[in-house]
């Protein structure tokens, strides 16, 4: 990032996230169809995430203490995902008609990442590592 600077790992913490698919019947251009569409609700902010394949889901161990407390419900997750992909649908895969969603799976999962530090400021993380992609994005 910075060549003169020396950045290093503070810790791993596991970020949360709701994973919704759906079934959908649509009309393009008078043939219906059905459809599969997936999201996630990122469970902090309720922002929503099309995605074009499933994650590959592991059960492992985690310390408490590495785990981001979730603070959507489900409940609530499942409400800004119907409201989400309604709108990414009609906006991004412009379909004529879009009839109910039909639920196939949901669950809440965990997506690691590295909280980095400049070392020469040690009271606040500059950035987090995506643990899975290894994209890093800045906090502030």
């Amino acid at each position: 990032i910075e060549p003169e600077l020396q950045f290093e790992v503070v810790k791993l913490v596991y970020y949360p996230y709701y994973f919704f698919s759906f079934t959908m019947d649509v009309k393009r251009f008078l043939l219906p169809s059905s459809e599969k569409v997936a999201c996630t609700i990122d469970s902090i902010s309720g922002t929503g995430s099309l995605i074009e394949s499933p994650p590959q889901f592991q059960n492992i161990n985690v310390p408490p203490e590495e785990i981001i407390p979730h603070q959507i419900s489900i409940l609530k997750a499942r409400e800004l995902s119907q409201s989400f992909l309604y709108r990414a649908i009609s906006l991004k895969m412009k379909m004529l008609s879009i009839s109910e969603l039909t639920a196939e799976e949901e669950q809440i999962f965990y997506r690691p990442y590295w909280l980095a530090r400049e070392k020469k400021n040690m009271d606040v993380p500059d950035f987090v590592i995506d643990a899975v992609s290894g994209k890093y994005h800045p906090l502030s």
